[in-house]
């Protein structure tokens, strides 16, 4: 599932804690692209190794890795942990790419919804959404409605303008750094959603 892999290993996490079947988790993502034959794989998709102006966006290969100890809440306040963020809802939907663009917004808004639901909190709660910007068939064409229908003006974030596409380890590390970044620029508790796409049509949504 690449690009949303991430996501759903930490989304899985925050599940499994719910249901109560453990106390903590180690979730994450990975991917390196070092090899050649790998990035030339990726060239049916439309990435690129890198360009001449040191550019970086959804388009560009990146290589990282990013891992959260996604724990109860409880038990993190108990052992006194440095908590940077909590996850409170989690949706994830499969769109088509092939098929017409409406009904893939259509899908993407429901899975949206189905987040803000499962978080029990209401559209204009959200203050920031981490966007997934793959290009690939146009997804982010898709993306961009769906958010505008949703939220109209709503500020939107793209982390791999900074990092490449990482791939398997896009939503982690994009995750991490949105949080490190919330925590150095306000203390006031915010909603941000992380929305994350893989080019079979999956996107999770945390």
């Amino acid at each position: 599932t690449n690009g949303a892999a991430g996501s759903q290993a930490i989304a899985a996490a925050y599940h499994t804690i719910l249901r109560g079947d453990c106390i903590w988790c180690l979730a994450g993502g990975f991917d390196s692209h070092m090899d050649e034959e790998e990035a030339y794989n990726f060239k049916q998709y439309g990435f690129k190794t890198d360009y001449p102006d040191g550019r970086k966006n959804s388009e560009v290969l990146g290589e990282g890795a990013g891992t959260f100890i996604v724990e109860d809440y409880d038990h993190a306040v108990s052992r006194k942990a440095k908590i940077y963020g909590e996850i409170i809802g989690h949706g994830e939907v499969f769109l088509n790419l092939d098929k017409e663009e409406t009904e893939n917004i259509r899908i993407l808004k429901m899975g949206i919804y189905k987040s803000l639901e499962s978080a029990q909190e209401d559209v204009d709660n959200v203050s920031l959404i981490h966007v997934d910007g793959l290009t690939y068939k146009n997804y982010h064409v898709i993306e961009e409605k769906a958010i505008q229908d949703i939220f109209h003006d709503i500020p939107q974030i793209n982390l791999k303008n900074q990092f490449g596409n990482l791939l398997g380890a896009a939503a982690a590390v994009e995750i991490a750094e949105a949080l490190i970044g919330k925590k150095a620029s306000q203390s006031k508790s915010q909603v941000f959603m992380k929305i994350s796409a893989g080019f079979g049509g999956e996107v999770s949504i945390i």
